[in-house]
């Protein structure tokens, strides 16, 4: 069965499906069907023949992207086997149809992720009135930035009713930490109005993870994150990209979100790069493309030559 018929508003979740496409070499995100989760979840891809478990118990993005608090890592009795049931049982049970409706995808269910959480434990051997009283919600373990019922968030006006999440959405966003490179210190989402733009760009970002991955993964070693990239690199990378899918700058802009899900050091933030700011250092890169290539490639320099630029402003 067809997951998506389009990408969503949601970056993490379009992310997620551009991974999910970019890993199992598809042509439309409209070819992600229940099957081939449950294919991706036993082994993530040819090139990386492992399963999506023991994979995230190896990435160190994980943690980043959804805590220790999820029983992957917290539970060392039955969590690897919840774990891994759970995915494939949302994925079996995935329904389009139902009186709830997603906030992020738009899709509509009924069965709800707690449900399925429950079903789960005792599928395991849980007993129902001990699987009652585990914590089934759906929270930052799942769902990155997630608000719980107990945050002081909650007294705001517009977090007094719970958020309604597709089950689908916790398998979805499993497979992000295989296109996780570290911006700011956090996790880089990249979001564009130019989605063609957008798949290119994790597909690389993919293809240098599983790269690194299978290097590291069959000497029992954790798979550290793909670190030391900054904002000029990205802007470079980003314009390399539109040059080869053949996008017009002029016409679309780049978020590049960094966020964090760990800890009380939970947080998200956003550089802007506007069409008008990638219009003129396209045009600067055909003018000069050695020197300008080399000033972004510079982590000491490229952030004050990238401000400059956008300001107009002199640069030295």
């Amino acid at each position: 069965m067809r997951i998506v018929n389009s990408y969503t508003g949601n970056p993490m979740i379009n992310n997620a499906l551009m991974t999910i496409k970019a890993l199992a070499g598809l042509s439309n995100i409209q070819d992600i069907t229940t099957e081939l989760l449950q294919s991706m979840i036993r082994k993530v891809c040819d090139k990386l023949p492992y399963s999506l478990k023991d994979l995230n118990l190896r990435f160190k993005s994980y943690t980043m992207l959804f805590t220790k608090n999820g029983p992957l890592y917290n539970d060392k009795k039955l969590g690897e086997k919840i774990y891994e049931n759970l995915l494939f049982d949302i994925v079996s049970g995935f329904e389009n149809d139902g009186e709830r409706q997603c906030n992020l995808t738009g899709l509509r269910f009924s069965k709800s992720f707690s449900e399925f959480m429950l079903d789960t434990l005792v599928k395991l051997g849980v007993p129902a009135n001990e699987a009652k009283k585990k914590d089934l919600t759906l929270n930052r373990c799942w769902i990155p930035l997630l608000g719980g019922l107990g945050s002081d968030a909650q007294s705001l006006p517009m977090a007094k009713q719970t958020y309604e999440i597709h089950p689908i959405c916790v398998v979805l966003l499993q497979f992000l930490p295989l296109s996780a490179f570290i911006y700011k210190k956090g996790i880089l989402l990249i979001d564009s109005t130019a989605l063609e733009f957008s798949e290119d760009f994790v597909e690389e970002n993919v293809t240098i993870i599983v790269d690194k991955a299978k290097e590291v993964v069959s000497t029992g070693a954790p798979i550290e994150n793909m670190k030391g990239s900054f904002k000029g690199h990205f802007v470079l990378q980003a314009l390399k990209v539109f040059d080869k899918v053949k996008v017009d700058c002029g016409n679309a802009e780049v978020n590049l979100w960094s966020f964090s899900n760990s800890g009380a050091g939970a947080n998200c933030s956003i550089d802007r790069i506007p069409n008008d700011l990638l219009k003129r250092l396209s045009k600067l890169r055909n003018l000069h493309r050695g020197e300008t290539e080399n000033i972004l490639s510079n982590p000491t320099i490229s952030s004050a030559f990238i401000e400059c630029f956008s300001d107009k402003k002199e640069w030295y």
